[in-house]
């Protein structure tokens, strides 16, 4: 489970959060991991676009966030096949 990372704004656009979402897989591989997830609130477009240019899909499976229970998260699984 990838859980809580933020890129800072000034960094945001140069390929940083995409690196970090590798690291954590090259990892998770290491562990022999078949799959890994990540919550991402479902109005935050610009994650979700970078979670699926690392080869993250949506799934069905959606929660009110926390915190914020009128906004909702959606789980995103990536294969790590």
């Amino acid at each position: 489970m990838l859980i809580g990372m933020f890129v800072d704004s000034t960094q945001r656009g140069r390929g940083v959060g995409a690196a970090l979402v590798e690291r954590v897989t090259e990892w998770a591989r290491t562990l022999a991991a078949q799959h890994l997830y990540l919550w991402a609130t479902s109005t935050n477009r610009p994650a979700i676009a970078l979670y699926e240019r690392c080869g993250f899909r949506q799934t069905e499976e959606a929660r009110p966030l926390e915190h914020t229970p009128t906004l909702r998260e959606v789980l995103m699984k990536r294969s790590l096949r």
